[in-house]
């Protein structure tokens, strides 16, 4: 069911911006649109990014981190939670190239 729902490929925009995105799709703009009923106040928030590089988005981490922490009140920050399914070296699992051969750039994950 996951892979079916989510789009795996190199096409679109070289610049991976998931933070932005998330944040995106919970502005008022779209959470009183598409969206209408995903964001609830009172339920916890997770947020999952899948990428096969680091993230672009256009401010530090720290700076998202804060903003997504004060959708849920700072002082309940173990209601927002993120997680990222990345690329990881086959033999030592950690962040690095996964599948990349060289001959195509495309190829695989990058570290992220």
């Amino acid at each position: 069911m996951f892979r079916e729902n989510v789009r795996v490929g190199a096409e679109g925009s070289g610049f991976e911006k998931g933070i932005q995105a998330a944040w995106s799709a919970l502005s008022p703009t779209l959470t009183s649109g598409p969206n209408a009923g995903f964001y609830r106040e009172d339920a916890a928030l997770s947020v999952i990014f899948v990428s096969d590089e680091d993230d672009g988005s256009n401010y530090p981490v720290h700076d998202w981190l804060d903003a997504f922490w004060d959708l849920k009140g700072q002082r309940n920050r173990d209601m927002f939670t993120a997680s990222a399914l990345t690329g990881v070296h086959p033999g030592t699992n950690q962040p690095g190239p996964c599948g990349e051969t060289g001959e195509d750039p495309f190829e695989g994950a990058r570290a992220a």
